[in-house]
């Protein structure tokens, strides 16, 4: 199976760069969870969500996290094009 997706879907994919205010530890999640408050700017607003991140310095490092994460999407982005 091919994993990759063509171009005209990837053109398709809208994406949202926020702030993550918060990460909170999620107990009821079957496995190791945070619920996160994203703030998406005006247009979106707050959102929140859950991410299973097993960094254990997670709250310290929320920022580097989300900023490597996000450093690591646009490289595979710009080496697909």
């Amino acid at each position: 199976m091919d994993k990759l997706i063509a171009w005209q879907d990837f053109e398709k994919i809208e994406f949202a760069l926020g702030t993550i205010l918060s990460a909170n530890t999620f107990p009821e999640a079957r496995k190791s969870a945070y619920i996160l408050t994203i703030d998406f700017g005006e247009e979106i607003g707050l959102k929140k969500s859950s991410a299973q991140i097993t960094e254990p310095k997670l709250r310290v490092n929320i920022e580097a996290s989300s900023q490597k994460i996000l450093d690591e999407v646009l490289e595979k982005i710009s080496t697909n094009i």
